[in-house]
């Protein structure tokens, strides 16, 4: 059986506006997400027996690994109890960072063994039944992402518009401080009660006017995790000092990032921050899988 290679993209999040906690213990959240070409390599390998390693490891068994839990969810989904896999996770997209490298590993995981098994079936509520993230890393892209991440509606745009947001470069700032996903929620406090309204809308016209990046998105985490570590804070200004015209931490953290429109600008804002893991990034604007 064919070897299977696949890339797991990382994201960013324009804003992240947290809303009511849900029913089911999760909160309904509104933001826009971006894919970036910072990535994960999975392979799929034929093997007698289930089994996932990932270098360097992120989880104390493998069967804890979200890799892991995705395909034994479609093995499972599909009747296919018997078949196997061998899943090496080749990891550089870094860990608790709010980039949703976990995720996209995993949604890599369910398209990669989907061709490897040879299964036809609708992967959208396995991937929501393994993380709110998951279903967007389906397809990727840019996508306006609501609910707790189930609802994924890619954001159309012109090509002016396409053609703007290609000459971002993406300076990603890693500090040596992992934050749970579980904990930022925990410690949230005050959060939105009413939606935004066409923050797809939003989008498009920022693309087009710098100055309503700050304006129009704000991520609802940082307020809380600035107050506990304010070295985040400290980097996202300096970001801003360093030519950014929009930063922001993504996700829960505790990646922040800035947008620059020249390479320039972005590698010379990158030595500001000589002592921690750093990448300039791009846009992936189409679908991930297409």
């Amino acid at each position: 059986m064919t070897t299977i290679h696949r890339k797991a993209f990382a994201k960013i999040n324009i804003g992240l506006n947290v809303l009511g906690k849900r029913l089911d213990g999760y909160h309904d959240v509104e933001s826009v997400f971006v894919a970036i070409d910072l990535h994960d390599d999975i392979t799929i390998e034929a093997s007698t027996e289930l089994q996932v390693n990932c270098f360097p490891v992120v989880t104390e068994f493998p069967q804890e690994n979200l890799v892991y839990r995705a395909a034994e969810s479609l093995r499972n989904h599909a009747g296919l109890t018997s078949e196997s896999a061998k899943i090496t996770v080749s990891k550089r997209i870094p860990i608790n960072a709010g980039l949703g490298g976990g995720s996209s590993d995993a949604a890599a995981t369910l398209l990669g063994l989907s061709d490897f098994w040879e299964i036809h079936t609708d992967l959208h509520d396995i991937a929501c039944a393994l993380g709110s993230d998951v279903p967007y890393f389906l397809t990727g892209g840019i996508c306006c992402v609501t609910g707790r991440g189930e609802k994924v509606r890619p954001i159309t745009m012109s090509d002016p518009a396409l053609k703007r947001l290609n000459t971002w470069h993406i300076l990603i700032v890693v500090p040596d401080v992992q934050i749970s996903t579980a904990t930022a929620y925990s410690t949230l406090g005050t959060i939105r009660t009413t939606p935004q309204i066409g923050l797809n809308e939003k989008f498009i016209q920022a693309i087009d006017n710098d100055k309503l990046w700050s304006k129009y998105f704000i991520n609802d985490f940082e307020k809380t995790i600035f107050a506990e570590v304010p070295i985040l804070s400290t980097i996202k200004d300096k970001l801003l000092s360093e030519g950014a015209f929009y930063a922001s931490m993504t996700g829960s953290g505790s990646v922040i990032y800035g947008l620059y429109t020249s390479p320039a600008t972005a590698d010379n804002a990158r030595k500001a921050f000589p002592t921690m893991e750093t990448y300039i990034c791009r846009p992936l604007t189409a679908s991930l899988h297409a």
